[in-house]
């Protein structure tokens, strides 16, 4: 949250955590609304909101048993994404997901494979 003196303004941030979809967050007063870029099956975003006076730990999803305070969250995150003028990715429309293989699991016991000291 922002204070500017008066009030507390709602604040939002664009993050892309390793294995998930990128997304981008907002916080306006107790809530949280997340937003995860393609996560859906269809390819549509999905929106997660959270209270974080009551649920820190953001175990409840109020996304759509209150979907007031999930519009007004993702309206300020669509103004201050155009604000900003942030291009976010598209689609690749030629991927097929049941071509690629999942990345493989290192096993806790095996050690990372070194840097390359070539630049590659």
């Amino acid at each position: 949250m922002i204070w500017d003196g008066k009030t507390w303004a709602a604040t939002a941030r664009t993050y892309s955590p390793p294995a998930y979809a990128p997304g981008a967050t907002v916080t306006e007063g107790n809530w949280k609304l997340l937003r995860f870029y393609g996560d859906n099956p269809d390819g549509s975003n999905r929106e997660e909101l959270y209270n974080l006076k009551d649920d820190i730990g953001e175990t409840f999803d109020y996304a759509a048993s209150l979907p007031e305070i999930t519009r007004k969250l993702e309206k300020h995150l669509d103004d201050y994404m155009a604000r900003i003028q942030v291009v976010l990715p598209k689609p690749n429309p030629a991927f097929d997901p049941a071509v690629v293989s999942p990345p493989r699991k290192r096993k806790p016991s095996e050690p990372l494979a070194p840097l390359s000291d070539e630049g590659d």
